[in-house]
C-alpha cells in the first residue's frame, strides 16, 4: 500500500512543522496503524530531503503521547509475529480531529 499518495502528500506540504500546539482541535491530516496497537495520528509534517518529519499522537499500546517521528522509519517498521507494515487509514475521515481518538483518560 502506499502511504503517500499525492494528495496527502500536498495536504503535507502545506502545514507547519511543529510550533508547541497539540490542541485537542488538531485536524488529523494522515493516521497510520500498525500490529496490534500502533496507531499514529499526523496533525503536520516538514519535508526533510527524500523524508517527512510527521507530528502528532502516537500510541504503541501504553496510551497516546504527542511527539515527532521520521516517515522513513515508520516505514521500516515490521511488527511481529508476520513482519506486517505500517498503512494508512483510507477511511479517515476528512474532518477527523484529535479529540475523536485522544482524551484525557488515553494519555500518557
Amino acid at each position: 500500500m502506499k502511504i503517500l499518495t499525492k494528495e496527502v502528500e500536498k495536504v503535507l506540504n502545506k502545514t507547519k512543522p511543529y510550533d508547541g500546539d497539540a490542541s485537542p482541535d488538531a485536524k488529523i491530516i494522515l493516521k497510520l496503524f500498525g500490529g496490534s496497537s500502533y496507531t499514529c495520528l499526523v496533525t503536520s509534517a516538514e519535508k526533510d530531503g527524500d523524508d517527512y518529519i510527521l507530528y502528532g499522537y502516537v500510541n504503541i499500546g501504553y496510551g497516546y503521547e504527542y511527539g515527532s517521528s521520521s516517515l522513513n522509519e515508520i516505514m521500516s517498521t515490521k511488527f511481529p509475529p508476520f513482519g506486517l507494515r505500517v498503512e494508512r487509514d483510507l477511511y479517515l475521515s476528512k474532518n477527523a480531529k484529535i479529540s475523536d481518538y485522544v482524551n484525557d483518560s488515553n494519555r500518557i
